[in-house]
């Protein structure tokens, strides 16, 4: 049902599949060919073998279209977030506020959702807003040449544009990050 209802064995790309490691990276249809096994027949199986191991394993699947997307952007309580992992194999946890702020216009309207509509959906409190008494998490870009470039293949690349990040008002430079979790209510 996933296969016909959800995505397509093309449309499902092993992240991390730790029983065999060699399947990272490589579509269902791919393993599936491998395996001489239909597609179902290969997710079946291959879910058989974590539960017998043990093991974990994710996936990326290609669901979403473009029109969906561009729709669900429009409502005005959409925010913004994320649930990406930069060291994951999606390239949203490089790259999903970097593609929001290409592709979503006006570039204002994205901002506000990624800002002040997110902190408060979530109850973050003294975020998303440039303000006295606020922490300053700021954001340098060039709007010209701000880009997502992670892919599948590659979701470790680095987005463009981006030239400064500060995080509670510290400026952050390589090896350095002044941060912490913020859980609903923090201050």
């Amino acid at each position: 049902m996933i296969l016909k209802v959800i995505t397509t064995p093309e449309g499902i790309v092993f992240s991390n599949y730790e029983p065999n490691p060699e399947f990272n990276g490589r579509t269902l249809k791919d393993v599936s060919e491998q395996l001489k096994l239909t597609p179902a027949k290969t997710l079946i199986e291959l879910i058989s073998r974590l539960e017998k191991c043990d093991c974990s394993g994710s996936i990326v699947a290609t669901s979403m279209t473009e029109d969906d997307i561009a729709k669900l952007m429009k409502w005005n309580y959409t925010n913004i977030c994320s649930d990406g992992s930069s060291s994951g194999r999606h390239p949203r946890g490089y790259g999903a506020f970097t593609k929001v702020l290409r592709t979503l216009s006006p570039m204002e309207e994205a901002i506000h959702k990624m800002t002040m509509l997110s902190a408060e959906n979530v109850g973050i409190l003294k975020r998303g807003l440039i303000k006295p008494g606020y922490y300053a998490d700021l954001v340098l870009f060039d709007p010209k040449t701000v880009s997502d470039q992670a892919t599948i293949q590659e979701p470790q690349k680095v987005s463009t544009g981006i030239r400064s990040v500060w995080v509670n008002g510290v400026l952050l430079t390589k090896g350095g990050y002044p941060g912490r979790v913020i859980r609903r209510g923090d201050n």
